[in-house]
């Protein structure tokens, strides 16, 4: 078991903020910097991966033990996130930026590939996705939307790992891989073929959201990435993946509400009710078609509420 590198900093930010300490910024930059410099311990080595079928063990240790990260980072979002002093769009996007850059320094490519190499890095993978989902999911909780809008709009700079250094711009959608150790080699082990390994094991360590939440997140996601689509091929839209689980089929259900709609037009990009509509006409849905239909993903006027949003004052 690793020890997570922010070990007691949630804490020192939540006892500084109630003692009302006038620097804390210094707490908050010192748990990102203690995060970053303990999270490559979480690296596995391939070349010390078993090469057969049971290097899945070691790999799915490895998401063990970096999910506390991920529930210790949520933890560190909801002390923070009723601040409009501290809770701001930039530190996460900074966050977020940074972490990519963190993977492309350390040679960690988040694309995914069928080989050993590539499926030592599905503890990262999975952690992405688990974080996003959780750190999306509780942004809409606490209608922290002004947040949420600021991090997927964003374009966020990675400086590749080569020689010349160029420069990507990506968006949140990198956050989201396919999973070959879970989805492949674990599912084999189970005596019914699972639909998706990856999104049990988001339910499994769901603590600090319900699963249904992070289905709704999921979702949601994808109907942002249609609006906020990423440049590469390979990340044009958000692959809800949860979505196979899904039964609802209103994903934000409170914008009947004129107050509710205010306060998350800003994540369509939109001001009035009427641009909303007119959004939402204009978007291609192409999922519907995928799978054969198995993806519990509702049309984007259903999901978004189109015949009633707004109609209660």
């Amino acid at each position: 078991m690793i020890e997570i590198p922010t070990k007691g900093k949630v804490d020192a930010i939540k006892k500084a903020i109630l003692a009302g300490n006038p620097h804390i910024d210094f707490f908050i930059a010192d748990y990102f910097d203690s995060f970053f410099e303990g999270f490559l311990s979480y690296k596995i080595d391939y070349m010390t991966l078993p090469q057969n079928e049971s290097f899945a063990d070691v790999v799915v240790q490895g998401i063990d033990d970096i999910s506390l990260l991920k529930k210790d980072f949520i933890s560190f979002l909801k002390v923070i996130i009723k601040s409009k002093e501290y809770c701001k769009p930039d530190l996460f996007i900074d966050f977020f930026e940074r972490l990519l850059q963190f993977y492309s320094d350390n040679g960690i490519n988040l694309y995914t590939g069928d080989s050993i190499n590539s499926y030592a890095v599905d503890n990262y993978r999975f952690f992405n996705q688990d974080l996003f989902l959780n750190f999306v999911s509780t942004l809409v909780e606490y209608k922290r939307f002004d947040v949420l809008s600021g991090v997927i709009s964003a374009r966020l700079i990675v400086a590749s790992s080569g020689y010349y250094r160029e420069a990507e711009s990506v968006n949140y959608i990198r956050f989201r891989e396919y999973n070959y150790t879970l989805n492949e080699f674990v599912n084999k082990t189970y005596p019914n073929k699972r639909i998706s390994v990856t999104a049990d094991y988001i339910n499994k360590y769901a603590s600090d959201n319900s699963f249904e939440n992070l289905i709704k997140a999921d979702i949601l996601l994808y109907y942002l990435s249609i609006i906020y689509p990423g440049d590469n091929f390979l990340d044009r839209i958000w692959y809800p993946e949860l979505s196979f689980f899904n039964h609802q089929t209103q994903i934000l259900p409170k914008l009947i509400s004129k107050r509710y709609f205010d306060s998350c037009k800003c994540l369509f990009g939109v001001n009035t009710v009427e641009e909303y509509k007119k959004l939402l006409l204009k978007l291609t849905d192409s999922i519907q078609q995928m799978n054969n239909g198995v993806h519990g993903v509702p049309a984007i006027k259903i999901g978004l509420m189109y015949d009633s949003v707004a109609s209660v004052d």
